[in-house]
């Protein structure tokens, strides 16, 4: 005998396992996920973005402290000399020598052209970030140093000038930019103070405060500071002047802010 099961009242049905069963986020779990993980972005970049800014500004540090070890070294071998940012050529010697082709060309530092971009302890990380191709390993762009308008293009580590007013007071290489032409762009002469006898004081470049508004600088007593605007403007002379005839260190009279394609120089 055939049972119909449907005539006992029996269907038949199939048995979900609910061990396998999907389970989908609904559109506003969506949202409250999306929500929660663009929170916890907007908490955490800044903390980022502070850590990189550190994180450059020690590295410029170390950079600046190499340079001028490379400077007293050049020292040691010429007198107590050394070469200024004049307008010496940053790649040959046939019209005289600016100091960082000066300390490339006698091997005091490695040629940034013979390193991977970046490597060179004569680029600040910050503004390298600002030049593109060739420019990322040529010394025009590099930290600005000291310039003296005399003739004679160097600078006596034991003059009187210096001596009187302390080595520790005295600027000798840092983070400089040139405002002149746009877009501004880091320079490797700093500027004599806000306006040279000789006229053109937007021509050179200025103390830059790259770092977060503070400005990595170099003193001819071999420490580096980072100062902000108000500290160069009170505490520290500009170690570039025109020794021969001035016979004075002058306070730093402009600085860079704004640092970037706009960067703006203003007097302090």
């Amino acid at each position: 005998m055939i049972l119909k099961l449907h005539d006992h009242g029996f269907s038949p049905k199939l048995k979900r396992n609910k061990t396998t069963e999907k389970r989908y986020f609904s559109l506003i779990e969506l949202m409250v996920v999306i929500a929660i993980i663009a929170l916890l972005v907007s908490l955490l970049l800044p903390v980022l973005n502070q850590a990189r800014a550190k994180a450059h500004a020690i590295k410029c540090t170390g950079n600046l402290k190499q340079v001028i070890s490379a400077f007293m070294d050049y020292a040691g071998d010429w007198r107590g000399n050394i070469i200024s940012a004049n307008s010496g050529s940053t790649s040959s010697a046939t019209n005289g020598w600016s100091w960082n082709y000066a300390l490339v060309f006698n091997r005091y530092l490695p040629d940034p052209k013979k390193q991977k971009v970046g490597a060179s302890v004569l680029f600040c990380p910050d503004s390298l970030k600002y030049l593109t191709g060739s420019k990322q390993t040529n010394i025009w762009y590099s930290y600005g140093a000291v310039y003296n308008k005399s003739p004679r293009q160097c600078i006596s580590l034991n003059s009187p000038l210096i001596s009187r007013a302390g080595h520790s007071k005295v600027t000798l290489v840092g983070d400089v930019w040139r405002t002149k032409y746009s877009p501004a762009y880091s320079f490797y002469r700093m500027s004599i103070p806000v306006n040279p006898a000789a006229g053109d004081g937007d021509e050179w470049g200025y103390p830059a405060g790259i770092h977060q508004s503070s400005c990595n600088m170099g003193f001819m007593d071999g420490h580096v500071l980072s100062a902000s605007k108000n500290q160069l403007a009170s505490d520290y002379f500009c170690g570039s002047a025109d020794y021969d005839s001035t016979e004075a260190l002058f306070p730093i009279g402009r600085v860079v802010v704004n640092v970037g394609p706009n960067a703006i120089l203003t007097d302090l």
